[in-house]
């Protein structure tokens, strides 16, 4: 079977449009139209159910879908293997990152990692906590890095952790605190960041039986930044978000316990390729000396 055929019915699922999978890998529409054509009348069975502006599984197809996945993650697993045996190291990873670690920390190790592996290709896909979590485990991405998951089957190993901040408006009354309790916070009005209330943030609160003041809810961390510099109100972040970051801000230590703990998550061994696994162990060595770099 020819897996190029799968692997764009695969990009019309992710995509929901043949107009954007078209896009994204280079064809043009009509032929992705004739490839999922072809691979429907192979298999005898119609496997999208197709409207005017989105396309989605046909509920009679779904079962196909696993066997799908599987071969394609042979197949680049196959390739990876022999490239290996043949001394030609390549492959491609899908990983997942937070905003602030990819901004802060990725890029250096990156820079170390394509040093060793100059010909693996990395898929990079930002997101907070709970999409990273999900993709990981519906197996869109090999491993990422995000706080504790809650899905057990997501194999993770803690690689850092790291304090919680109040971020104020540089000219705010609590500015040029030393420390600060979030008990004294509770009639600051409060943007709440992009990883809501379910993870580390949640936990400050709900372990310390405090009801803040939230004005604003905010998807983007780096927006957050932007409205507590004009003054709209105060946030609690993680101190690699806002590290190098002085203008316009003023950060303070919280008086209670406020950690965000770094995990690496990641498919189980056996369902890695050899270009993830080794990734993923490049990580787990790495991770605490580059991440002290970039502190440096």
């Amino acid at each position: 079977m020819d897996t190029e055929k799968l692997k764009i019915l695969m990009k019309v699922l992710e995509e929901g449009n043949f107009t954007k999978t078209a896009d994204d890998i280079g064809y043009t529409q009509s032929s992705v139209s004739q490839s999922i054509r072809a691979l429907e009348k192979l298999m005898g069975i119609p496997l999208l159910i197709r409207g005017k502006r989105e396309s989605h599984i046909n509920p009679a197809a779904e079962e196909v879908i696993p066997y799908i996945k599987e071969m394609l993650e042979s197949e680049e697993k196959l390739i990876q293997t022999a490239g290996k045996i043949a001394g030609l190291e390549r492959g491609t990873i899908n990983f997942a990152c937070l905003t602030s670690v990819s901004v802060h920390w990725l890029p250096i190790l990156l820079k170390h990692y394509a040093k060793l592996h100059p010909n693996i290709v990395i898929n990079i896909c930002d997101g907070n906590y709970e999409q990273i979590e999900n993709w990981i485990y519906e197996g869109k991405m090999d491993c990422g890095i995000l706080s504790k998951p809650k899905k057990a089957k997501i194999q993770t190993k803690i690689l850092k952790t790291e304090r919680l901040l109040a971020v104020f408006p540089a000219n705010h009354r609590f500015a040029n605190s030393k420390q600060i309790s979030v008990h004294e916070l509770i009639s600051e009005p409060f943007i709440m960041p992009g990883e809501g209330m379910a993870y580390d943030l949640g936990r400050l609160i709900n372990e310390n039986h405090v009801k803040l003041n939230i004005k604003y809810s905010v998807a983007e961390d780096y927006v957050t930044l932007s409205m507590i510099r004009n003054g709209l109100g105060f946030s609690i972040l993680p101190e690699l978000m806002v590290l190098g970051i002085e203008n316009g801000i003023s950060k303070v230590r919280l008086k209670e316990k406020a950690e965000r703990t770094l995990c690496l998550g990641s498919r189980s061994e056996e369902k890695c390729s050899p270009a993830a696994r080794d990734f993923i162990s490049f990580i787990k060595m790495n991770f605490s000396n580059i991440f002290d770099e970039i502190r440096c």
